[in-house]
């Protein structure tokens, strides 16, 4: 059992994405508050990752987030990047099947042809939500589209359906059947939608990040227990599973919502239900 001499400002816990952004918006300050980044796992970005392993290095494979959204000079992402000639920018959902490759849940490829006609369903079913009487009362997106929907008989052009509605289920985060037919897309105030994929994989480019900015990271470093006194004037503990102790003035939590569910880490006092 050690613990650590030092007294540190901040302790992230978490190097994905938005521990990351908490750390650079920390080296803005002056003077810099005294930080340190706590991660579990043996490598930073979270869901984002970049698998160099199973293909060749030069054909590399995101397993998790993809692109940066809505990619322009206002993007706080677009300071970090140099743009490329390999630089891919897609304005729509599927990028070309000419370029791209498309699979069923079987294995098997779909073609440009069902593509298209799932994407022109689609089309049809948006126009038909933004077409909605106002004046009426709101209804789910999916509702507004049941009848319509109900009708496709081909059940591999419904899957492409499907995938291409999910596209705004998971941008909404939530299902057609909980979003609102009159809000449908007035999230964005009207931006032109823009995703750039990056060639050597965004989870690539979150370690860039990291190390452009020699950003202080411990990695395999399991978070077990937090321990914060009645007393505000007392620092906070925080243990690990390999029993280390750190110390701080003030901790900030980034870690998936689903892994405090499970209470990977236990909080003294406990966190509010």
């Amino acid at each position: 059992m050690a613990t650590s001499e030092k007294l540190y400002d901040i302790i992230i816990i978490g190097c994905g994405p938005a521990g990351i952004a908490a750390a650079l918006e920390l080296q803005k300050y002056q003077p810099t508050p005294s930080f340190l980044i706590l991660e579990a796992r043996n490598r930073v970005g979270g869901r984002t990752y970049t698998d160099t392993h199973t293909f060749a290095t030069d054909e590399p494979i995101d397993l998790g987030a993809r692109w940066i959204h809505h990619y322009r000079p206002e993007n706080p992402l677009s300071i970090h990047h140099t743009p490329s000639d390999k630089d891919r920018f897609n304005y729509q959902f599927f990028n070309d099947a000419t370029t791209t490759a498309h699979f069923d849940y079987d294995g098997t490829s779909w073609s440009e042809a069902s593509m298209n006609e799932a994407e022109k369903i689609v089309e049809e079913f948006y126009a038909h939500i933004k077409q909605y009487d106002s004046t009426k009362e709101d209804i789910s997106m999916f509702d507004a589209i049941r009848d319509k929907y109900e009708k496709i008989q081909d059940e591999k052009v419904r899957r492409l359906v499907d995938m291409n509605l999910a596209f705004v289920e998971h941008y909404e985060a939530s299902n057609l059947s909980e979003l609102s037919t009159k809000s449908f897309e007035k999230s964005d105030n009207d931006i032109q939608p823009c995703d750039l994929t990056l060639p050597i994989g965004l989870g690539s480019f979150i370690e860039r990040i990291v190390e452009r900015n020699h950003l202080p990271v411990q990695l395999n470093t399991i978070v077990t227990h937090i321990n914060i006194l009645i007393d505000k004037n007392s620092s906070i503990c925080i243990s690990t599973q390999d029993q280390q102790h750190y110390m701080c003035k003030y901790v900030l939590i980034t870690i998936p919502l689903g892994c405090l569910k499970k209470h990977g880490i236990h909080f003294t006092p406990a966190l509010p239900d």
